[in-house]
């Protein structure tokens, strides 16, 4: 274990360095259900199960906007029923994201989407402005 006062600049705190960090996200949630099951369905649906039985990896803000674009584009061609939002995995923020030949996507509630999407980046230590 190793404490110090600079974590963050969140004042002090202590890391366990031997620890994998994970996110997870729980298909009973109510409020994140709907990404809860893409994920699950994608990490059994993709070869080599990312995030499942390999890490993913967490990318830069730029990359995410890039990955996001390459999977959920936008435009007349790609309509969205309202109240809807593309939901991608792996996640565009990840490194491992941003591949349509390795990745899902899925229309899910906006809301669903955005309450994950922001617990992601708050788990990420980044702002929760998901776009």
């Amino acid at each position: 274990m190793r404490c110090d006062s600079t974590y963050k600049n969140m004042g002090r705190g202590c890391v366990f360095p031997g620890v994998q960090p994970v996110f997870s996200l729980s298909r009973t949630d109510p409020e994140a259900n709907e990404n809860a099951t893409h994920v699950y369905d994608a990490q059994r649906k993709i070869a080599g199960a990312p995030g499942l039985q390999t890490p993913l990896h967490q990318g830069s803000t730029a990359q995410g906007k890039k990955n996001r674009r390459k999977m959920c584009p936008t435009g007349p061609a790609h309509p969205r029923p309202a109240g809807k939002e593309c939901d991608e995995y792996p996640f565009a923020s990840t490194k491992e994201g941003g591949n349509p030949a390795n990745g899902s996507t899925r229309l899910i509630s906006k809301d669903d989407n955005q309450k994950a999407g922001n617990r992601l980046k708050l788990w990420q230590g980044r702002s929760c402005d998901r776009r």
